[in-house]
């Protein structure tokens, strides 16, 4: 269901339909940041006239780590460096204000912090008022989160079944 307050203004509805048409079979891409990073500087580089029209930013896709890098240095070693990071690319305009809630909390477990940026996430495409590529877009996301939190569970099992921090 469409968000009125979550909605982009109309330059940005059209940039990310027109992004994510492009994208249309890889609208979310996940891995370890530094496996995406290659990947979002292409994508950067192919909607580099797009640029100026997201709040004048130099970039239109960029990394996310899921669970959110803030959180994740509470549960994870140290040791860890953020490259590692279960990450997905989306588009910026969701990363600059809609996906970093879970900043602002304490959380007792990896496990929680990761389902709550699942959460902002998944909202994120309350955001697109075509409800045909809200739907769209939804769907592909669902399959890209399950795919984050096969990862989490590959390289960060340990931690998520932790409830104290480290």
């Amino acid at each position: 269901m469409f968000n009125k307050k979550r909605a982009p203004k109309p330059q940005e509805h059209e940039q990310i339909a027109q992004y994510f048409q492009e994208y249309k079979d890889q609208k979310f891409l996940v891995g370890t940041y530094k496996d995406l990073k290659k990947i979002g500087e292409a994508r950067n580089e192919k909607f580099q006239h797009l640029k100026g029209g997201i709040n004048g930013k130099a970039e239109f896709t960029v990394r996310h780590h899921v669970g959110t890098q803030a959180n994740n240095r509470h549960f994870i070693a140290h040791d860890i460096h953020p490259d590692a990071g279960v990450s997905i690319l989306i588009p910026k305009i969701w990363h600059e204000s809609f996906v970093h809630t879970a900043n602002k909390y304490k959380f007792n477990n990896l496990r929680e912090a990761l389902f709550w940026s699942i959460r902002d996430l998944r909202n994120c495409a309350l955001r697109i008022p075509d409800s045909t590529l809200q739907n769209e877009v939804r769907q592909d996301l669902n399959t890209a989160l399950l795919e984050v939190i096969r990862l989490n569970k590959v390289h960060f099992s340990e931690y998520l079944q932790k409830n104290l921090t480290k």
